[in-house]
């Protein structure tokens, strides 16, 4: 009973002493306040503003300002263009991209400018483009030059050619405006090639002297060394610029460059924009290539392919395509290719800047087939086909198969 009263009376203390303890703490005036965590540091910065509520929060007048980042090397105009809305959504962007850990995180900082300028008055967003170019700032991406539908770009290298891309879309005169300046200044291929889908779409000269502009520009980028020693996704698609001008003066350069020791990226937009020539305007390209024979000597089977998209109903086709066939440069296996494969109905699709993907209908298609069995008939007959009755034989059962019907022997 004593010790049950005595650990009572002990309990009972220590709990006096706690209570003073606490009281003296928080009335003390020497008591510290509790310090606050350290924030906790972003991973991944911010693309256009972090949507925190700014009430409360007084900007400095527009003259006392601290210029903003890109600000120094700008006119006054262009200051305040890219202190509006989009211009701080320009400059947002291009600080978040030199930060950007991944192409995925710098996809979305792109996905949500374009989402940001569409949401402003195209003016705002227009003037807040043309004032970023003009500062020379840039943000590269990591991302390829892809075109989409349209001419339109999916993804930029960087963002100065995004912004192009936009601005061609906001701003169509604006846009071919700073392309003319462009086309001088620029040393970035890249951008060459979104100004010359820009002064395509927003010119206001006649269609004539347009397009011949635009063929003179498009030239002049692909033969520029600098560009050609390090060919780049968006050179390799201003080779669309070619075709869409119907450009056939450069058929046999088109022809070299299909060359395999050169780069891809020269190569392969050669062989697709002489391959749309010859579709667009065979009776200029073809003659070219059968004066320039050696201009496709390691690609026989290439070259067959052009030669077999002629139209042999028409006289002009066939007396191309019978010179080619009956010349010293082609070979028994290169030959061989052509008479398995003629009328050439094989057809790329692309996205392209500026040109539309040309195909035949059905009916068209049916007519070839027809005109080529018809011509083999008379190639049998022909003497100085005589050494070729096997292919050609060949060639006349396959298009009677294709047609349903069974050639005369």
């Amino acid at each position: 009973m004593k010790r049950a009263f005595f650990q009572a009376l002990v309990l009972f203390a220590l709990l006096g002493i706690t209570w003073l303890f606490v009281v003296l703490r928080f009335c003390s005036d020497e008591a510290r306040p509790v310090e606050p965590p350290p924030p906790v540091e972003e991973t991944l910065p911010p693309v256009l503003d972090d949507d925190l509520p700014d009430e409360g929060l007084e900007e400095p007048p527009m003259d006392d300002a601290v210029p903003e980042p890109g600000l120094e090397s700008a006119d006054a105009a262009s200051q305040k263009a890219l202190r509006t809305d989009a211009g701080r959504a320009v400059l947002a962007a291009a600080d978040a991209l030199a930060e950007s850990p991944s192409q995925a995180h710098a996809a979305g900082i792109l996905r949500d400018l374009r989402a940001g300028l569409e949401a402003l008055p195209p003016g705002e967003a227009a003037a807040a483009i043309m004032a970023f170019m003009e500062t020379g700032r840039d943000a590269r991406t990591r991302l390829p030059f892809a075109v989409g539908r349209g001419g339109r770009l999916e993804t930029a290298p960087s963002l100065r050619v995004f912004l192009l891309d936009e601005l061609g879309s906001l701003d169509a005169s604006a846009a071919a405006r700073i392309a003319e300046r462009g086309f001088e200044e620029t040393t970035s291929a890249d951008e060459y090639a979104l100004h010359l889908r820009n002064f395509a779409w927003g010119s206001d000269l006649p269609s004539v002297e347009r397009i011949a502009r635009v063929r003179e520009r498009a030239i002049e980028l692909t033969q520029r060394s600098s560009w050609r020693e390090a060919p780049t996704d968006g050179f390799a698609e201003a080779y669309d610029a070619l075709v869409y001008t119907n450009a056939t003066e450069v058929t046999q350069r088109l022809a070299r460059d299909t060359d395999r020791s050169l780069p891809g990226n020269i190569r392969r937009p050669s062989n697709l924009a002489l391959d749309r020539l010859v579709i667009a305007a065979p009776e200029e390209t073809l003659p070219q290539i059968l004066e320039d024979m050696e201009g496709m000597t390691d690609q026989p089977y290439t070259r067959a392919g052009y030669f077999a998209r002629a139209d042999l109903r028409d006289p002009a086709h066939r007396e191309i395509v019978e010179s080619y066939l009956l010349s010293d440069a082609v070979g028994s296996a290169e030959r061989a290719y052509f008479f398995d494969l003629f009328p050439n109905h094989n057809f790329h699709h692309s996205r392209n800047l500026l040109s539309e993907n040309q195909y035949p209908s059905h009916e068209e298609i049916v007519e070839r087939l027809r005109g080529a069995l018809e011509r083999t008939h008379e190639w049998l007959e022909d003497e100085h086909f005589a050494a070729y009755t096997d292919d050609i034989a060949r060639a006349r059962q396959r298009l009677g198969e294709t047609l349903g019907e069974t050639p005369e022997p």
